[in-house]
């Protein structure tokens, strides 16, 4: 064999290329051993070069392109490694150091040295996996709770069991539309609601459990009352120096100290509202969500959580290794075990993190304009611009520049006199059209895959001179002319438009008060006054204060609604896409749906009243697929075309037919709503075989 030398990395490896009568082979000699290196393109014939740049990164350059090998921290447990479903819901350690896990669909699995084997299962359909204080293997499944021991198996409690745990010696906690006891072989139900879906066992045999409407603790054989109210906990984890850390579905990740919580969110720097698992190590807090596994350093948060400020938290997607990034509730559904090594609980498969392989750049990377454009034509970036009299249509390109999952970096921009900040995204080109006299400012900033921002705020001023006609001058005097001559006649006509436009938005605003809220609010009255009389005879039912509070917050949406669709600072495209993108994520249960959406030339303003009936039909097509489906997953996709915007949403659910007269099914609705604004509905389902509605209206003529 011819042996070609490459480079030496900075660990000392010598990487090189062994030529054979067969394909060469790129290898790398470390440690007295010899390794082949796989990139994955068979048809390489010839290995050029090798470098290692300051973050790490193996670049390999051949006849077949060039090539980056990173080192991942990331290792999947899967299909190919033997679990007979690859959507895990829950793990746990076993005494021997290896792992129980929990999957929808494929029973109980035992994980060691990266392979999984079958355990036999009275269930398929698992919720929570854990072991009782007599080593019997715990269960909680779709159909009840179980025992597993010495080949015998005992339903502990019928129904739900969402979360199981050994709360003391003998006893076992039940979690799922309430919460039940299991003490020496006696079942007993503690409460009927709220839905549990953590519990979290403590040194005194009590225990923390988390609800949808917040979270108690079980003391005393009985349930508390909510120390967090209005809540949905999902994921309860110890933290060290007391307190808990709470993941939630909706409110982002929390911390419970000294009977107070506070919550962090995706807009100060998490990755989602919607965190399934928390998990502490000796420096970090780990969490999972629907996008991704994020960590944030331990000292930030617990500053941030305490004065309000931002987090920077490192993201784990696909380009890390993961096979989706979507995982998903269970109890619990992540561990770290002795060996300090992480598990979650995903989609696609258990998947385990070597804390300590995640390298982190030290120095943070500066955010940079590459090239600007005026009118498609390149301009210097080496001074101010000063652009001649005109409508310009000006492009930015920018990039932060890492290696280190650069795909991973967002940028935000702000123009104007003076800027402010936009909404964060991963674009990297930025088109404002129609620039036209005046001073400006382009202000850019950026943060990498760890969300760090980056080391400055990039920016470029520029001006645009006015026309002739356009300087103030010259314009006073044309205008004190017209004033003169045609003054009374434009403030007449203008007058009179303006009480027409202003009467119609009126009666329209009151009509949708009157109609949408009027009746609602006059029913939740009349609920108060008779509670009220209740009250001074009995004590109150809760359950009826629990109704009044879910009617207000009915109003409170729709009121929200109301208030958007008036407002002009949503009147563009871009707005109506993202809050129909918001509108999702509250309606529906995070893991069950996925939307697209995209944006064809340039951004249109777009009247109240065409997105008030576009937006409404929305919503209506999103309620049939959420309340009649019975879906278990739900595709949403929108398009503001060139023409036309349109959007589609198909699910897997029961279906229906769209020519019978069945009451509820909205069509009606929407009909009346396409029609309103010159547009057109499609509905293509059949029983049993799901549904996809298409809607498509033409943006109106300005």
């Amino acid at each position: 064999a011819l042996i070609i030398p490459l480079a030496v990395d900075a660990d000392g490896a010598l990487w090189f290329e062994e030529r054979t009568d067969e394909a060469p082979r790129l290898k790398v000699y470390s440690g007295g051993a010899v390794q082949t290196v796989g990139l994955g393109v068979p048809e390489i014939t010839v290995y050029t070069s090798m470098f290692q740049d300051r973050e790490g990164t193996i670049w390999i350059g051949s006849d077949r392109g060039l090539f980056a090998i990173r080192e991942s921290p990331l290792r999947v447990v899967g299909a190919e490694e033997g679990l007979q479903a690859p959507l895990v819901k829950a793990i746990a350690e076993d005494s021997d150091g290896s792992l129980l896990v929990g999957t929808w669909g494929g029973g109980v699995a035992r994980v060691s040295a990266g392979r999984a084997s079958p355990i036999s299962s009275p269930e398929r359909l698992i919720h929570s996996v854990g072991r009782s204080d007599d080593g019997a293997l715990l269960l909680g499944a779709s159909t009840g709770a179980y025992s597993l021991a010495a080949e015998r198996t005992i339903q502990l409690f019928p129904g739900l069991a969402r979360a199981i745990v050994a709360s003391s010696p003998g006893t076992v906690l039940i979690g799922g539309g309430g919460l039940a006891e299991v003490s020496g072989g006696e079942a007993r139900e503690v409460s009927q609601e709220p839905k549990v879906w953590a519990l979290l066992a403590q040194q005194d045999a009590g225990a923390w459990v988390g609800t949808e409407r917040g979270l108690y603790r079980y003391e005393s054989a009985a349930l508390s009352e909510p120390v967090v109210p209005e809540a949905w906990i999902v994921s309860l984890a110890p933290r060290d120096g007391g307190g808990l850390w709470l993941g939630s579905n909706g409110l982002g990740l929390g911390r419970f100290m000294d009977d107070q919580v506070q919550f962090i969110s995706s807009e100060r720097g998490i990755l989602s509202d919607g965190v399934w698992c928390v998990l502490e190590t000796r420096d970090d807090i780990w969490y999972s969500t629907n996008v991704g596994v994020g960590v944030v350093r331990k000292t930030e948060l617990e500053q941030a959580l305490q004065v309000g400020s931002d987090v920077v938290s490192r993201s784990f997607t696909e380009l890390d290794g993961l096979p989706s990034r979507e995982f998903n509730r269970g109890a619990p559904s992540c561990l770290e075990d002795r060996y300090g090594r992480l598990y979650f609980a995903s989609i696609e498969g258990l998947v385990e993190i070597d804390p300590e392989r995640r390298g982190m750049p030290e120095a943070k990377a500066e955010v940079r304009l590459v090239s600007v454009e005026v009118d498609g034509l390149p301009v210097e970036l080496n001074a101010d611009l000063s652009l001649p009299p005109g409508s310009h249509n000006i492009t930015f390109r920018y990039t932060l520049p890492t290696l280190s999952a650069p795909t991973q970096a967002v940028f935000r921009y702000g123009f104007g006199a003076s800027p402010e900040m936009g909404a964060w995204s991963g674009e990297r080109v930025t088109t404002l059209t129609g620039v036209g006299r005046g001073d400006y400012v382009f202000a850019l900033e950026g943060r990498d895959a760890w969300g760090r921002p980056s080391s400055n705020r990039a920016s470029i001023s520029m001006s645009v001179a006015p026309f002739w006609h356009q300087r103030m001058d010259v314009r006073g005097a044309v205008g004190l002319f017209l004033v003169g001559l045609l003054g009374a006649v434009v403030s007449t006509i203008s007058k009179a438009r303006q009480v027409k436009v202003l009467n119609e938005e009126r009666l329209r605003i009151a009509s949708d008060l009157h109609d949408e809220l009027g009746s609602k609010l006059g029913a939740v009255t009349l609920k108060l006054d008779l509670l009220g009389s209740e009250a001074e005879r009995s004590p109150v039912d809760p359950a009826k204060v629990s109704g009044l509070a879910t009617s207000l917050r009915s109003i409170s949406a729709q009121f929200r609604d109301i208030v958007w669709m008036i407002n002009p600072e949503h009147d563009s495209d871009e707005r109506l896409l993202l809050r129909m993108r918001e509108h999702v994520a509250k309606t529906l249960a995070p893991g069950t749906w996925e939307f697209d959406w995209s944006i064809a030339g340039r951004n249109r303003t777009l009247d109240a009243s065409w997105r008030r009936h576009l937006f409404l039909a929305f919503k209506e097509a999103l309620y049939n697929a959420q309340r009649h489906a019975a879906a278990e997953r739900i595709s949403i996709s929108a398009q503001a075309g060139r023409e036309a915007f349109e959007f589609e949403i198909a699910d897997n659910g029961v279906g229906f037919d769209p020519e019978s007269d069945s009451p509820g099914n909205g069509l009606d609705s929407m009909a009346r709503r396409a029609a309103e604004i010159d547009g057109q509905i499609l509905v293509d389902s059949t029983p049993g075989n799901g549904c996809r509605i298409q809607f498509r209206a033409p943006y109106p003529r300005t």
